[in-house]
């Protein structure tokens, strides 16, 4: 069949204009759509808190959603570090005010006072409103303060959890939140705490299980602050720190196989398993009946013993209040120039790593001293934890300690860390005395790691190696005793004993 050819017609000049625009709108919307997605998820303003009906508290009241030493995703200390981002398209902390506020006070940075290094929920003024002082005024009327951090990717986990460290003194109906957003305009509230504390002398630890963020990727986390109208204010709230932790997903690669091979005139050998990793122990002190806490009475019980002339060593629970989460071991020293320390025990022996192991606590000091240090005791002989004497670890014998050390001149900021080999009591560090990577303030929880694999020892704070050794690799199995150290130096003792709290100490075998 003969095709049919239709005539053109030619594109008249008066349509050339037309299709050139045409053209330069496609174009344009390309640039537009490209520099859209470039620039990501941001926060879109006006950000509507939606406020839960009753609130689950901040404060722990049993088992957080994963253990406490999983990898940390984001951790600030509201300290000279801190640097709230203006720019809401870019990622940071923001302090923004709720759409629902009646006045727009906010979060903002606290360098001095009573609870310095700290951000407070009223600190930040609007324009046309006074500039509250955080060290003697209260919070207002009508506040939705947000202090929101984002967007985070959160698709390589599968669970999720914030801890947080604050003081509050609220009246009813105000109070402290923790709220969260997945299109970084609507922030849905999940945890609320309100209670009187007038001087501020009670430190609180947050707890914020975040399961239903987990495999998202892009979300907001924020702090809020919330007061009615009903002109009874109080201190606010003031927040030391956070950490956000996160369990990753485990990637499996499995091979590809073909549909009906061709078999094969010998057996395929069966691949030989890898070595799971497993705890060899775990402590995490929850009973809080102080009788009864196995944790605690594997780890010697409550000791009141001396550390040398004028120096007196104990050993005890915590309390419900302190622990991460409740409760916790809690070793201290009141004198000068003392060391001592504790190991678990079970029928009369010290318990002790594998070969190759990890050995990880979360560690926080209650009271500082200048220049005193506390951490991990590791590789120790038989006789370094016998269960009695003054104090109940012989500092005289054979074992390593990784250390952490309080600052020279003053007893709130610990600076420094070392590796150190204790040899019939004399001491040679195998590394340096070395400044942390970044100092951190006292009353702050950190998980301190030490990983031993043949003979190299290494030093992880909060997930993130810092240091490593090598050493001798001749110890028998009766130098793979474990434990807690403190000492003190002559210059301590005015201001009250150096203490420490522990929780959560665990060891695991390692291939």
């Amino acid at each position: 069949m003969t095709p049919i050819y239709l005539p053109s017609r030619p594109v008249t000049r008066r349509r050339w204009p037309i299709v050139l625009m045409l053209l330069g709108l496609a174009v344009l919307s390309v640039l537009i759509f490209q520099r859209v997605e470039a620039q990501g998820p941001t926060l879109k303003p006006p950000f509507k808190l939606i406020r839960a009906e009753q609130p689950r508290s901040l404060d722990l009241h049993g088992p957080v959603a994963l253990p406490l030493n999983a990898p940390i995703i984001i951790s600030q200390t509201f300290d000279s570090t801190y640097a709230p981002v203006l720019n809401l398209s870019q990622p940071g902390w923001h302090e923004v005010v709720g759409s629902d506020a009646t006045i727009g006070y906010t979060w903002k940075h606290v360098a001095t006072g009573p609870l310095p290094d700290t951000v407070w929920s009223a600190g930040r003024n609007p324009s046309g409103y006074p500039l509250l002082d955080p060290a003697t005024d209260t919070y207002t009327n009508g506040m939705e303060a947000l202090l929101v951090y984002g967007p985070i990717d959160l698709s390589r986990y599968y669970q999720a959890v914030m801890t947080s460290t604050y003081w509050l003194d609220a009246k009813p109906g105000d109070y402290m939140g923790m709220a969260y957003s997945t299109d970084g305009t609507n922030f849905t509230e999940l945890y609320g705490q309100s209670f009187s504390d007038p001087s501020l002398s009670n430190v609180h630890t947050a707890y914020a299980g975040l399961n239903m963020l987990a495999g998202k990727p892009a979300v907001w986390i924020a702090f809020t602050f919330v007061s009615n109208n009903d002109n009874l204010v109080a201190r606010g709230a003031f927040i030391k720190n956070m950490v956000l932790r996160g369990s990753p997903y485990l990637k499996v690669y499995l091979p590809l196989i073909r549909r009906n091979p061709t078999p094969t005139s010998t057996n395929t050998p069966t691949p030989t398993a890898t070595p799971s990793v497993t705890y060899r122990y775990l402590y995490t002190f929850t009973d809080v009946a102080l009788n009864y806490n196995p944790d605690f009475n594997i780890w010697g019980g409550i000791e009141t013993t001396s550390c040398g002339s004028g120096c007196t060593y104990y050993q005890d629970l915590a309390g419900a209040q302190w622990g991460n989460p409740p409760n916790a071991l809690t070793l201290w020293i009141q004198g000068f120039n003392g060391r001592g320390g504790a190991g678990p025990r079970v029928n009369g022996t010290s318990l002790s790593t594998a070969t190759n192991f990890e050995y990880s606590a979360d560690l926080f000091v209650y009271n500082g001293e200048l220049d005193a240090s506390y951490g991990l005791v590791f590789d120790a002989s038989t006789g370094t934890f016998p269960g009695s004497g003054n104090p109940p670890m012989a500092t005289n014998v054979n074992y390593y300690t990784l250390e952490l050390r309080m600052d020279a001149t003053t007893r709130t900021e610990v600076t420094r860390w070392q590796l150190v080999r204790t040899t019939n009591g004399a001491r040679n560090g195998i590394t340096s005395l070395a400044n942390l990577p970044s100092s951190f303030s006292y009353r702050e929880w950190h998980n301190v790691k030490v990983v031993q694999q043949g003979t190299t020892i290494s030093f992880y704070l909060d997930g993130q190696l810092v240091g490593s050794a090598v050493d001798n690799s001749g110890w028998d199995p009766a130098r793979r005793r474990f434990g807690l150290y403190i000492q003190v130096r002559d210059s301590n003792g005015a201001g009250g004993p150096f203490e420490f709290f522990s929780d959560n100490i665990a060891v695991r075998a390692l291939p």
